[in-house]
């Protein structure tokens, strides 16, 4: 199984384009899969430096609708014609954010609602029996604050987002058990443990955004936070590769706490397992 970070909001090399977004690619098996397009087509032009044929992807899932995860797909389309896009049947509804006081779309091309390559997914989907596509976490441990202020309209009125429409990726190949996460809105905590119904073997890896990055490591509350996070992800002997809305300073404060099971998840990274 490899997996290659397409786009990231930092970069391994100078050589990639960086933005505020996310986009993976992974070979498990004979499957070619993109998870996430990013904000641009900042992905495309990144995988081509990486050696990644977009033209021969199978598949393509979004992690949830907002724009720094989904910005990228029509660009996809173009240059891949095969490939399905397995999005939750809740992303499209609109989505935004407060800044500075204000409301801002979040949302995804909604247009991309009348494709028929878009498979919508509700209900826990399954590839065989190596690719689980899950969503719906019942869980409210530990959820990211900066949900707060995200948001999505139902019935002409605008609420908290609850995130329903935010779906992970379990992979299985041989004795490997590796899972994708696009922004762990839900927590990354009551995702995994979500993730435990569908296991039959301990996960090796988590690879994915966190939501931590509106925490202040200098303010004691947020530190509470950081530490119960690092200790409820070091109880396991699992490696965490994070990066994106995790942000760098939550980043290097979880990793003096875990050392070597927390990587950076930077534009150019390549995971082998």
């Amino acid at each position: 199984m490899i997996i290659k970070t397409l786009v990231e909001n930092r970069s391994v090399s100078e050589d990639y384009e960086t933005e505020h977004g996310l986009s993976m690619y992974i070979e498990v098996g004979e499957r070619k899969i993109l998870f996430d397009a990013g904000e641009t087509d900042k992905f495309i032009k990144n995988a081509e430096k990486m050696g990644v044929k977009l033209e021969d992807v199978d598949m393509m899932i979004l992690s949830h609708g907002h724009y720094d995860h989904g910005g990228g797909i029509k660009d996809f389309m173009e240059i891949n014609s095969k490939a399905l896009i397995y999005i939750h049947k809740e992303a499209f509804r609109a989505h935004g954010s407060i800044k500075e006081g204000k409301r801002k779309d979040s949302g995804i091309d909604i247009s991309l609602m009348n494709n028929d390559r878009v498979r919508f997914v509700d209900e826990d989907l399954y590839f065989d029996d190596d690719l689980i596509l899950f969503s719906h976490i019942k869980g409210s441990e530990m959820l990211p604050r900066g949900n707060n202020r995200l948001l999505m309209r139902v019935d002409e009125k605008w609420k908290q987002d609850d995130f329903h429409h935010e779906q992970n990726l379990l992979i299985k190949e041989n004795d490997k058990r590796v899972l994708l996460v696009g922004c762990s809105h839900r927590g990354i905590v009551n995702i995994l443990d979500q993730c435990d119904k569908h296991l039959d073997r301990p996960l090796t890896a988590v690879i994915g955004g966190f939501h931590l990055y509106d925490l202040d490591k200098n303010k004691e509350e947020d530190r509470e936070f950081l530490n119960e996070v690092a200790e409820k992800l070091n109880i396991n002997d699992i490696v965490y590769y994070t990066g994106h809305c995790t942000g760098y300073d939550q980043f290097e404060y979880l990793k003096d706490i875990m050392k070597s099971r927390i990587e950076y998840l930077a534009t150019g990274t390549i995971i082998e397992l």
